[in-house]
């Protein structure tokens, strides 16, 4: 059995996106919709050193942006979006106990050769990918031959089977618009993620903040901390849910 995780390609996520795959038998990038306004695409939240959330944001070009793929959305070189996000970090996270050894990994994110959203949101996913030791294969939707007419429900049933998937694993918000029948008529399984949020110390907050970047997670615990509790919790996990077509 082959499983499908698919998602957009989200600036440095959270825990729970390399959950998703690292569950997986094979990881489908979404580089052929649209780029959102309030979506994590284009930014990552983290938390300053007083307790408040923020956002490191990429500058990109907005103009006709929701007439392109996300694939063809383009940096905006007037932007200073890298050195704004490296003060950012340095002002908020150099105390913390692993700063330097994490901005050495991470560093080529904020490289000037990128030319689209797609080159740095793909470049953060993989160094973290790296780290975590996720050997899980990826691959871009752009790549896969599919019904490009297909939206939401259908559109993942078509890179699944465009992808030989045997089970779709689908983030537990999806189940309102999930057509589940219609993956059974094509022999196609559907699971949901089931995903426990887990803490660990933030440097000088008296209460968790959650839902942060995984850059959180590695600044205040290191990459070989990360690695093991990220391993732990998924080991530790309740089974997947698996979908009853006939409920």
């Amino acid at each position: 059995m082959k499983k499908v995780g698919i998602h957009q390609v989200n600036y440095f996520p959270w825990s729970g996106y390399f959950n998703k795959m690292a569950k997986s038998d094979i990881f489908i990038f979404l580089d052929q919709v649209q780029l959102t306004d309030r979506g994590y695409s284009q930014r990552t939240p983290v938390i300053s050193s007083i307790g408040q959330q923020s956002f490191l944001n990429v500058g990109v070009i907005k103009k006709g942006h929701r007439e392109k793929e996300f694939r063809e959305i383009m940096l905006n070189p007037e932007s200073d979006w890298r050195e704004r996000q490296l003060n950012f970090l340095k002002g908020n996270y150099l105390s913390h106990p692993y700063y330097k050894s994490i901005m050495d990994v991470i560093f080529p994110v904020f490289d000037d050769k990128w030319n689209t959203l797609l080159d740095v949101t793909l470049c953060s996913i993989h160094i973290i990918k790296d780290i975590l030791e996720i050997h899980t294969p990826t691959v871009m939707q752009s790549d896969l031959l599919y019904d490009k007419e297909a939206k939401k429900s259908n559109l993942m049933l078509e890179l699944t089977k465009s992808a030989e998937g045997d089970i779709y694993l689908s983030g537990s918000g999806a189940k309102q618009y999930m057509d589940v029948k219609e993956f059974a008529v094509h022999d196609v399984n559907v699971e949901y993620q089931t995903f426990q949020a887990f803490k660990y110390p933030q440097w000088r907050l008296n209460e968790f903040v959650p839902g942060l970047s995984i850059l959180d997670m590695l600044f205040n615990i290191g990459i070989e901390n990360s690695r093991d509790l990220f391993w732990t919790n998924m080991q530790n996990e309740e089974t997947i849910e698996i979908v009853d077509v006939n409920d």
